[in-house]
């Protein structure tokens, strides 16, 4: 669809992707879109081998499509591996060798690049800590891993936030080590560590007040920003 009828397939895309606001960031997005050959596909399903990052695309096309109304039962992604089909075309790909890697990362750009698309999320560190606790793993889970797998062959920027208690280049360096944190257990999901490039900007770039404690805790935060290539 994405070749075919580009103009329907960023409609679904923004009809069903939270933060994109408008067609023109999904037409921008789809830009990014990858479809890999039979050599690829073969190495990302194979039996043998780990799904990379299967599980989380899954997830994420299976919510989508509940959503447009396209399917209305959920099944786990180990009963959807089928990879019989691929067996059975090799026939018709004498010339497939091995897949080389479908995206390759090198340096994340230092450039303040636009990003495509920033998603904020709320994660809660115990005071003076970057520990990740089991309540931020499930938020990470549930909130940015499919946005990296969505997103495969574009960088993110993590940034950390902080309120204005405190010293200010204490926090800042707490800031990025707590996005560091969090770009350490994104790597641990199955992503390269150059996908990442981390800031950490203390309170300098508040999105409410600190003169209240609703408007301290909206500035604790974590910003994920999608980089293109």
């Amino acid at each position: 669809m994405v070749h075919k009828n580009p103009e329907r397939a960023a409609v679904l895309l923004q009809k069903s992707l939270s933060g994109v606001n408008t067609l023109d960031d999904a037409k921008g997005m789809l830009e990014d879109v990858k479809l890999p050959d039979y050599a690829e596909n073969r190495a990302f399903f194979n039996p043998q081998g780990s799904l990379v990052n299967y599980q989380s695309i899954y997830q994420t096309a299976q919510n989508i499509w509940r959503k447009i109304g396209k399917i209305s039962q959920v099944y786990p992604a180990y009963q959807t591996v089928d990879t019989r089909f691929l067996e059975g075309a090799a026939e018709y790909f004498p010339e497939a060798g091995a897949a080389r890697p479908e995206f390759e990362f090198k340096a994340p750009p230092r450039t303040k690049a636009e990003p495509i698309l920033t998603k904020t999320v709320s994660i809660y560190f115990p005071t003076g800590s970057s520990t990740l606790d089991e309540n931020v793993k499930a938020v990470l889970d549930t909130q940015v891993v499919d946005l990296a797998a969505t997103f495969g062959g574009a960088y993110m920027r993590i940034a950390g936030n902080t309120d204005n208690v405190g010293n200010p280049d204490s926090n800042q360096r707490l800031s990025r080590a707590r996005a560091d944190a969090v770009a350490r257990y994104l790597v641990s999901k199955g992503f390269e560590r150059n996908k990442f490039e981390v800031v950490g900007n203390g309170p300098s770039k508040p999105v409410a007040s600190n003169d209240t404690d609703e408007g301290r805790a909206k500035n604790r935060r974590t910003d994920f920003e999608v980089i293109p290539r």
